[in-house]
């Protein structure tokens, strides 16, 4: 079984949180989704989504990294996959972001926008996961 994993970027402004969202490209299903990606031979999950981040956004620096300590298990025309969530907070100041090929454009929206703009459930569940995190009080 092939890892994967699920990253939503985000920032803290005076609106609230913001999420990135990726529009993909026609080839890769053109649907809006947060970074994706497949983990390389002997990469643990947590260097496959930085790698990713940096190769999807350009996005290196991070305010934090929140394991959503949540997985699950799908399969597809490709295989059996096991995919990891996450969350990676970004400066309020980060606007703009170089996307990867794969993508065709990308914006900074929040969280319902994020949610109407998804197609797979399974991200809706992560992206309610993680705005329940960043809601709770302590």
């Amino acid at each position: 079984m092939r890892k994967k994993i699920e990253v939503y970027i985000f920032k803290k402004t005076m609106r609230g949180y913001e999420f990135l969202m990726l529009k993909r490209n026609k080839e890769h299903d053109g649907i809006w989704q947060p970074v994706t990606g497949k983990a390389e031979k002997g990469e643990k999950i947590l260097e496959t989504a930085k790698r990713e981040v940096k190769e999807e956004t350009g996005l290196k620096d991070f305010v934090r990294i929140i394991d959503l300590e949540y997985s699950f298990k799908f399969k597809n025309k490709h295989g059996e996959f096991e995919e990891y969530a996450f969350g990676f907070e970004v400066s309020p100041q980060v606007e703009e972001i170089s996307i990867s090929y794969e993508h065709q454009n990308y914006s900074w929206v929040n969280s319902e926008t994020a949610n109407e703009l998804l197609f797979w459930d399974s991200n809706k569940e992560i992206l309610k996961l993680i705005n329940n995190r960043l809601n709770r009080k302590t």
